[in-house]
This record gives C-alpha cells, sequence and structure tokens, in this order.
C-alpha cells in the first residue's frame, strides 16, 4: 500500500514507524502478524546515532520485552572524536539531521554495553 507507505510479501513486512515511541513500533509490529515466539533478527542499521539515549534504551526494552527468542544487530556510526566522525557529524547535521546518539554511544564497547 504505497498511500500507507506499506510493503507486504511472503515472510515480510515493512511499515514506517516512529522509533522515538515503543508503543507505535509495536502497533506497527502487532499489524505485521509477527509471531513474537519465533527466533527473531532485528537489524537496526543507523538507527542509534539518530536517536537519543533514552529512545535507544526505551526501543531496545520494548524489544526485549516482545520477543522471546531475539537477536539484536546494531551497525551504527560510531568515532565521533576522530576527523572522519567530526567530518561526519558536520555533513550530516548541517542538513538539519541531528545525531544525539553518536555521542551517547560513541564506541563499539558502548553499543555492546547497551545490549548487555
Amino acid at each position: 500500500d504505497a498511500g500507507a507507505g506499506t510493503v507486504r510479501g511472503r515472510g515480510y513486512y515493512l511499515a514506517p514507524a516512529d522509533l522515538r515511541d515503543p508503543e507505535s513500533v509495536r502497533k506497527v509490529l502487532d499489524a505485521s502478524s509477527v509471531d513474537y515466539r519465533e527466533p527473531t533478527l532485528i537489524l537496526l542499521e543507523c538507527v542509534v546515532a539518530y536517536l537519543d539515549g533514552k529512545a535507544t534504551k526505551d526501543l531496545l526494552s520494548m524489544i526485549a520485552e516482545s520477543f522471546g527468542d531475539c537477536c539484536v544487530l546494531i551497525y551504527d556510526m560510531i568515532g565521533p572524536d576522530d576527523p572522519f566522525g567530526q567530518q561526519l557529524i558536520f555533513n550530516v547535521e548541517s542538513r538539519g539531521c541531528p545525531l544525539p546518539g553518536i555521542r551517547s554511544y560513541p564506541t563499539k564497547e558502548s553499543h555492546v554495553k547497551l545490549l548487555s
């Protein structure tokens, strides 16, 4: 349904949700007919950098409380203080897209701790 921004296929469901609001994410998951008991892989690709620390923790808490057998994989920006990271932040934020999470979780170790 292009108007709703959703794509549904056999074993696949893509839908928009505000990741800052775990309840809205939960509603989208419910609409997808996800089986919370099945083993599930959740990929957070370039998500953590755009959310503030509390929103990230709230999202991960909702995931942990909802799924019985789940693996979360984070693939995100790190290293805000090296020259590449500083340029990346400048380029993205100068386009009006703040990156609060890159400061909340600046290293791979902080991502591991987030998932512990």
